[in-house]
């Protein structure tokens, strides 16, 4: 094995993917021939959805090739009249690679009102989608025609977040960016695995209320123009477009408890627009950028994605955002102290054909669609830096399972992963399957041979629980009694034939031998497991002398000892008691019928501690342990 060490190189690193030194983007075409686009979604391939204002879905393929088909056609369900109505949001349900669900955004023909609805695709075709499978998740009403929002996306937490304008017009004239009985201003969190056709999550700020509502996440929104999941942080970004004056950012960091208040219309940006009946200052909480529709600025923002790609390490950590009308680009990267630098990265004039919105594939890499052209656009850095990160913190595992540790993935990448800095033989994807203790990093080349390594991700190894049971026989007649099965820890579960809650039944086991196992998870997730093979036995003689099934309770016990037992007939059978070191401490024999037979014998003369009773007959001999406890 080969040793290496890794200071310089560490230096290099965050130097380079934690620098903060604004990158220089350069923005090529990637496709054309589309009709007003407005969404560029992935479901998890290497394919990318382009949304269609007017209703319809294309698939643009990884070689920039477009399906002639369109994946969707929903334009007689949409209304597209006016320049903010129409199809505008697409997400994909997070396990669609096994339900098939995708939800969508848009306006009604009749009505023009928000709905969002889930559809299937066709699993005889991944390439089509079924437009009769409509399942209707929520719709709400539209006052104007402008300010509809259209964003929707899943959470890392699983449910599905809704970005709505404040219904349109202008100064948000019903004031529902501030009124909690209304769902308009406001991003709405719902979950649409439970319910029908949705429920409210628990965590949600407003849980268990009818006003306000139950939905609503966070309020004072104007509209919300593209938010989005740094999907290595979990962080929520938002761009919300502004009145007359300002265009703003928003920032909700990952495990936040929602229930902010962004502003509007008390405030616009940082800036007070109509402050009657507002609340102190402190209630809300203000975007981490604002910019002026001063000219070269522009007049509307269009929020985007934080880079979590594999190709560009200049350009990876930055949160990339635009203007709608100038086209410029902007960045912002964590500054160290809790806030964030933000730099305009281009003014490129060649492309500001209203960039309607940013898109991710699946690997994180980002694009930009022109909606007045219709063309795509793929957003790449030319200097030659390698990506080597693992995103999340230090991870756990139980022992004897293994956790992933996963580097971000670029096309052309080679890795090698290394444990305590030493190179862990033939590890050489992005992702690498941890089930010892230690520090994980991982060194990337790239196409252009240039080098970087990780960040360290230590995994720690759990120990799994120490589980033991009693109750359980060697063995039975195929007609004995239940037995009572007592676990340890308390709270875990018995499973195997013949077993049912925490009893095991001879009859309904059959004959034979089994093995019953008793499951405990403890509070880590890690389950131990402990295991006891018993043997069921016809016993269809009614010569054959049988004595089994023995069961003490309590156990721990006190003054009085409860013995259980079974005889195929009757017999003579001795109870005798020895302490832990084999003394003799208690005997007497009786007659016993055949069945189960039940003894109950004066244990308050015995100190405390671990005793063994025993069952001898003509059949042979049992024995258990118990614990006498004062």
């Amino acid at each position: 094995m080969k040793k290496l060490l890794y200071t310089f190189c560490l230096f290099v690193l965050f130097n380079n993917v934690h620098a903060q030194t604004p990158p220089s983007l350069t923005i090529t075409q990637f496709a054309t021939g589309f009709s007003i686009p407005v969404g560029i979604e992935n479901c998890g391939d290497s394919r990318l959805f382009i949304v269609q204002q007017r209703g319809l879905i294309k698939i643009l393929n990884a070689n920039g090739t477009t399906n002639s088909a369109n994946f969707l056609d929903i334009t007689s369900l949409v209304s597209s009249s006016g320049n903010e109505r129409g199809l505008l949001g697409l997400t994909f349900h997070p396990d669609y690679a096994n339900n098939g669900y995708f939800y969508v955004n848009y306006t009604q023909a009749s009505g023009g009102a928000t709905r969002v609805s889930r559809f299937s695709v066709n699993p005889a075709d991944p390439n089509d989608a079924l437009e009769n499978s409509e399942v209707a998740i929520i719709t709400i009403a539209q006052p104007y025609s402008n300010h509809n929002g259209g964003q929707i996306r899943f959470g890392p937490d699983g449910y599905l977040y809704i970005g709505m304008g404040d219904g349109g017009s202008a100064d948000d004239p019903q004031g529902n960016g501030q009124n909690t009985a209304a769902l308009l201003g406001k991003m709405l969190r719902i979950d649409v695995n439970n319910g029908s056709p949705y429920s409210i999550p628990a965590s949600n700020p407003y849980y268990g209320m009818t006003n306000p509502k139950p939905e609503i996440w966070a309020i004072g929104m104007r509209n919300p123009w593209r938010f989005n999941f740094d999907r290595c942080t979990g962080d929520l970004w938002i761009g919300d477009v502004g009145q007359d004056i300002y265009e703003e950012i928003d920032f909700e960091p990952a495990g936040d408890a929602g229930g902010n208040n962004y502003g509007w219309r008390c405030y616009e940006g940082n800036n007070a627009f109509n402050t009657s009946g507002c609340g102190n200052i402190s209630n809300y909480t203000f975007p981490i950028y604002t910019y002026s529709h001063s000219t070269p600025n522009g007049c509307s923002v269009t929020g985007g994605f934080v880079y979590r790609g594999g190709l560009y390490g200049g350009m990876f950590g930055w949160y990339l955002f635009t203007d709608y009308c100038s086209g410029r680009i902007w960045g912002s990267y964590p500054n160290g102290n809790g806030g964030f630098n933000t730099s305009i990265l281009t003014t490129n004039t060649t492309i500001t054909n209203n960039l309607s919105t940013f898109g991710e594939d699946y690997v994180g890499e980002l694009y930009l669609a022109g909606q007045s052209n219709g063309r795509i656009y793929k957003i790449t850095v030319s200097a030659c830096s390698a990506v080597a990160y693992i995103c999340g913190g230090d991870l756990q595992v139980c022992e004897g399972s293994e956790v992933p540790v996963t580097a971000t993935y670029g096309f052309g990448n080679t890795y090698q992963w290394y444990l305590n800095e030493t190179e862990i033989p033939n590890a050489t994807s992005d992702s690498y399957l941890a089930t010892e203790a230690g520090s994980y990093s991982v060194s990337v080349s790239n196409a252009g041979n240039c080098s970087a390594l990780s960040n360290a991700v230590t995994v720690t190894v759990l120990p799994a629980p120490s589980t033991s049971f009693s109750g359980l026989n060697a063995n039975y007649c195929v007609n004995y009694s239940p037995s009572t099965l007592t676990g340890t820890p308390a709270g875990g579960t018995f499973s195997g034939p013949g077993v049912s809650g925490n009893t095991f039944n001879p009859v309904t086991a059959g004959a034979g031998a089994h093995d019953i196992v008793y499951s405990y998870t403890d509070n880590n997730g890690c389950t131990g497991t402990e295991t006891l093979t018993t043997t069921v036995s016809l016993c269809t003689s009614i010569d054959e002398a049988m004595l089994g099934n023995m069961n003490l309770y309590p156990n721990p016990a006190e003054d009085l000892l409860n013995i259980e037992f079974y005889v195929s007939g009757k017999m003579d059978v001795v109870i005798t008691i020895y302490n832990a070191t084999g003394q003799l401490v208690k005997a007497e024999e009786k007659t016993f019928a055949g069945g189960m037979n039940k003894v109950q014998t004066n244990i308050s003369a015995l100190a405390p501690g671990v005793y063994v009773a025993e069952l001898q007959g003509e059949a042979g001999k049992e024995q258990k342990r118990f614990v006498v406890r004062r």
